[in-house]
């Protein structure tokens, strides 16, 4: 994660300015926004959920040493490369159609995780918390047995799981939660309360000021069941309630807003040796990330270039601009 502390001096500066955004004038939190390249060494990251403000303020004061803060984290992901992830329960038809067909190919799924007819949350629930409690050595049984069968659906996303972790039981919640293939610069809300999991990939990441994260899964950290069970939001949906489409704003600069949360947003601005961006002096504290190429960013009669992989904090109440020289162009992200 591309994360930014600020010390003391600077803590009490931003205190002082956006002291909404910046809620006190200590130099340990992080910053409001974390712009983040996710390159994970395997590909994965955990199947989780993270709280909405109700949960983190109860988990927080509950186990302040797990959940460090009482704040909720909603989070955008937006591909830079062909990027596959699961977010959200699929509708009960296919959830139902999933299970039969597993129970075809393996009459085990049917005895440990009930039969295919899911039709409430409720119903939902029991499903997901079944798989979550299942014995270590029923799930290896169920695992083995569906990634050797050459007629388990969605087999070889199963087996690419498997051969990351493998006997995990994350890997059989690709059959209840839907599963994305997005294109660079198509973008995932992944709402507080919905599990979610990155399977491969490289993406831009923003998300709201927080640490809070309940696992299910693919991971070797803790799982906090009793969490899991109570806080998920079990809600039939389909993939366009998490897909983000950006805001075309000019030729060079689409604006993603995340919906229904105003923690923050991200620019993906293009520059090019006949084009640049101006930043605004607007008070908004901002995080740059640059992408591809190199960026030339401007301050008054002051100049610096910033290669591919930098990220810069831009501060508040100064304007920017943002070139290059190189002829192919050069890519930024902006969070905000």
């Amino acid at each position: 994660s591309v994360l930014i502390h600020p010390d003391k001096a600077w803590a009490r500066r931003l205190h002082a300015d956006q002291p909404d955004v910046y809620r006190d004038d200590n130099h340990k939190p992080e910053m409001a926004i974390a712009l983040t390249p996710f390159r994970a060494l395997c590909g994965f990251r955990s199947v989780l959920i993270h709280p909405d403000k109700a949960w983190a303020r109860r988990l927080h004061a509950d186990q302040p040493d797990v959940y460090r803060d009482d704040n909720h984290k909603p989070e955008m992901a937006i591909a830079l490369t062909p990027f596959r992830a699961l977010c959200g329960f699929r509708p009960a038809e296919e959830i139902n159609g999933l299970l039969s067909a597993l129970t075809g190919v393996c009459p085990e799924v049917e005895r440990c995780l009930g039969p295919a007819s899911v039709r409430t949350e409720e119903e939902l629930r029991a499903l997901f918390m079944r798989l979550m409690s299942l014995e270590q050595a029923t799930v290896t049984l169920l695992i083995e047995a569906l990634v050797k069968d050459e007629r388990t659906p969605l087999r070889d996303l199963l087996h690419s799981i498997h051969v990351h972790f493998p006997h995990d039981r994350g890997a059989l919640c690709i059959y209840l939660l839907h599963y994305f293939e997005l294109r660079e610069g198509e973008a995932l809300f992944l709402q507080p309360l919905t599990p979610h999991a990155y399977l491969s990939g490289d993406c831009i990441e923003c998300m709201a000021l927080s640490d809070n994260v309940v696992r299910a899964g693919l991971t070797p950290k803790p799982v906090d069941l009793p969490a899991l069970q109570a806080m998920t939001s079990y809600r039939f949906s389909s993939k366009a309630d998490y897909l983000v489409a950006p805001r075309v704003v000019t030729d060079f600069n689409r604006l993603y807003l995340p919906p229904g949360v105003h923690d923050f947003a991200v620019h993906h601005l293009k520059v090019t040796s006949s084009h640049s961006e101006a930043i605004p002096r607007d008070g908004r504290t901002r995080i740059l990330l640059v992408v591809k190429s190199v960026v030339t960013i401007t301050h008054l009669d002051s100049s610096e270039e910033f290669p591919t992989g930098s990220a810069v904090l831009l501060l508040p109440h100064r304007d920017f601009t943002l070139s290059t020289s190189v002829l192919e162009g050069a890519e930024v992200f902006v969070a905000f």
